[in-house]
């Protein structure tokens, strides 16, 4: 028998014992790349939804009574409306609120941000982003992992639909905000629930005499705000003009901002909003102001 002959059939031999080898431990030989391919994708899917599904499990909601952060909402809708601001113990709170969220960039950076000055906030947030993107979803999983509230601020943010001729359309409203907390549930849990909703376009600026009755029988609680950045305005601002935003309604309010409400936005548009809330938080901490979440 030639060498040749020999030292291929040697191969062959030690080939097959090989594969048996992996056939008996349980590990799979795939033929091709493409299968291989196939496989890993497969594999990556499959355990990306068994994490998902973990957090979703594993996921805790605080509700008013648990979360040592957060007042009742409704205490605060009731000095939004009557337009006072006055502790009767001298307490300033502030209330950091963000809308139209979560983005896939900017809502993390705001959130990297919070974390570091161990402060929390409120997002009211727009069910429909939360089918823009994966990194929407996990931004709002991680709104709850490290403490902040959330409220519901609808799902198609469109007034001619909530608000034909100015008038709130009820049944469009509450189904609005149903399907937005439906979109909440699918990535935070069905148990997920929050009481604490904002108007699009805020609750002052529509004919609400219908639907009010609505929401307190729901005992819902709907916030506006008494302090904005200027942050909704189409141009994009930056860190140093949101501050002086902030500053003049801080000191337009003086001797009436005991609980001021600060409306911001955590869309993908304003690029400058970690940078302004960094400053922002320092400069409400250096006037007294404690920093609290909506229930």
């Amino acid at each position: 028998m030639k060498k040749g002959k020999i030292v291929f059939i040697v191969s062959y031999i030690i080939a097959v014992c090989i594969v048996s080898a992996f056939m008996i431990l349980g590990v799979k030989v795939y033929k091709t790349e493409d299968e291989i391919a196939q496989m890993q994708g497969d594999e990556v899917s499959v355990s990306f939804d068994e994490i998902e599904e973990a957090k979703r499990r594993e996921l805790n909601y605080l509700s008013l009574s648990e979360d040592p952060n957060a007042d009742d909402a409704k205490i605060v809708e009731n000095a939004l409306v009557k337009w006072n601001f006055q502790s009767a113990d001298g307490r300033k709170s502030a209330y950091l609120t963000f809308d139209d969220g979560p983005s896939t960039k900017v809502t993390s950076e705001v959130l990297d941000v919070l974390k570091e000055h161990d402060v929390k906030a409120t997002f009211f947030v727009l069910g429909s982003m939360l089918e823009k993107s994966e990194d929407s979803r996990i931004a709002l999983i991680r709104m709850v992992e490290e403490g902040h509230s959330i409220g519901n601020h609808g799902y198609c943010h469109k007034y001619e639909v909530l608000y034909p001729n100015s008038y709130v359309n009820v049944n469009a409203f509450m189904n609005d905000m149903d399907k937005s907390l439906e979109s909440m549930r699918g990535v935070l849990g069905e148990s997920f629930h929050t009481r604490v909703i904002r108007f699009p376009g805020g609750h002052n600026s529509w004919r609400t005499g219908a639907i009010d009755k609505v929401l307190t029988e729901k005992d819902y609680a709907f916030i506006d705000w008494n302090i904005v950045n200027g942050d909704a305005h189409s141009a994009v601002l930056s860190k140093d003009q949101m501050m002086n935003n902030l500053k003049k309604y801080v000191k337009k309010m003086e001797k009436n901002n005991d609980t001021i409400v600060v409306l911001m936005h955590d869309t993908d548009k304003n690029i400058n909003e970690a940078e302004f809330l960094n400053e922002a938080i320092i400069y409400l901490k250096d006037l007294g102001y404690e920093f609290r979440t909506l229930k």
